[in-house]
């Protein structure tokens, strides 16, 4: 096996690619998805969000369900009201359903009705009777959200007619052929301001981990041409790494370019030069998004040093996502 091509360190990784690690999060994901339960995918970046989504919509997709797969960043932020926001994000889930023709009639005959409640009415009176089967709307990079003028744009209406969907099931039954993900970078109460009309106190979170021990194993086939034993070398690529997986697979793909006899002594010359050289941060994007977060939150700053600090010294921070510094 090339091992060059065997590992992938940032982006989104696709889906037959040979390096995937698969995780608990695939098989929650998939599970809960196929019983029509609203999930969420949403923690720190490099963490896997993306291809973790490739993989489930591949599968989803075998199974013969229809599958959106929207980025929110591709409709844009900048002078947009809501009115162009929803026809840019329906507009899009028509086309690949390919219902664009239906979409467009509708949309001109309904203008009379708030973008929000031509959303709700979408899926009632164009998607559901033109598309048969099981229809699960992905919507990635969902903290871009966030960078809209809350002038021209609610979030609260958004989530807040997606949380309606699912609570008109038992008057509508065929709605429990829709569901959807969200996926991003953001904690809840980013994305709502309004507890009482957030889906996401009525969804599933899927908590997409560190890779353990075991999901790593199957990395090691990538390692099997070094004179020092494959494991041996993924054990101490995952002392550093902790199984972080951009990490993880920075260091494989890199250990795979050389010979290793010693692992402890050649890893930890790999970690010095990729991780640990203050010329080597603009070099890894993983590195420099880390340094943006710092400096590009001022206000912040100060605590996330000072939580840095704490773990680093290797004492407790309980967990409180509501902390922004966390």
């Amino acid at each position: 096996m090339a091992t060059k091509f065997y590992y992938q360190a940032g982006g989104t990784l696709k889906k037959d690619f040979p390096g995937y690690v698969f995780r608990k999060a695939d098989h929650d994901l998939l599970e809960n998805l196929e019983a029509g339960r609203f999930c969420y995918v949403l923690t720190a970046r490099q963490m896997g969000k993306s291809s973790l989504k490739v993989r489930c919509i591949k599968s989803l997709q075998d199974q013969g369900h229809n599958c959106v797969d929207i980025d929110i960043t591709s409709i844009g932020s900048r002078n947009i009201d809501a009115e162009r926001w929803y026809f840019s994000i329906l507009e899009q889930i028509a086309e690949d359903l390919d219902i664009e023709d239906e979409f467009l009639d509708w949309w001109e005959e309904n203008t009379l009705l708030t973008p929000v409640a031509r959303m709700s009415a979408f899926w009632l009176d164009v998607v559901l009777p033109s598309v048969s089967g099981r229809i699960i709307i992905f919507l990635d990079e969902i903290d871009s959200l966030l960078s809209l003028d809350p002038n021209n744009f609610s979030t609260d209406d958004f989530f807040g007619a997606v949380r309606s969907l699912y609570n008109n099931r038992a008057k509508r039954p065929e709605l429990e052929r829709l569901n959807f993900c969200i996926i991003g970078v953001a904690i809840p109460d980013d994305l709502m301001a309004d507890p009482s009309r957030t889906p996401f106190n009525i969804g599933t979170p899927i908590n997409l981990e560190n890779l353990s021990p075991s999901e790593a194993a199957p990395l090691e086939q990538g390692l099997e041409d070094k004179e020092a034993p494959a494991s041996d070398i993924l054990q101490e690529i995952m002392y550093w790494t902790n199984g972080q997986p951009y990490l993880t697979q920075r260091l494989c793909l890199e250990a795979a370019k050389i010979p290793i006899a010693d692992p402890k002594k050649e890893v930890k010359a790999l970690v010095d030069l990729l991780f640990l050289h203050p010329e080597k941060i603009d070099q890894d994007s993983n590195l420099a998004n880390v340094r943006r977060r710092f400096l590009g939150i001022p206000e912040h700053a100060e605590q996330m040093i000072l939580t840095y600090d704490r773990i680093v010294r290797g004492k407790k921070v309980p967990v409180d996502l509501r902390r922004r510094e966390q």
